[in-house]
């Protein structure tokens, strides 16, 4: 019996979100902010459960977060 080689399944690794991506835009997603912050998904959304996240944040539901632009380029010395 002929055995077949198995490619590696990985999943690509998704693209990072930037700061040019980011201008013009009023809020953005956790994953995108955590992305210019240069933070993990986990600890992220830990430092906004535990109000150690660095920017302010909205949260408009249960599983709705949304970050402001302006502070966070403020925050990463990126103002217009």
């Amino acid at each position: 019996m002929a055995t077949t080689k198995v490619k590696n399944r990985r999943t690509p690794k998704r693209k990072r979100f930037t700061v040019e991506e980011a201008r013009g835009k009023p809020t953005l997603r956790p994953t995108q902010a955590f992305d210019l912050l240069d933070y993990s998904p986990s600890a992220g959304y830990r430092a906004i459960k535990d109000g150690t996240f660095p920017c302010p944040f909205i949260v408009a539901g249960p599983r709705t977060i949304r970050i402001p632009t302006a502070p966070l380029l403020r925050l990463l010395g990126e103002n217009d």
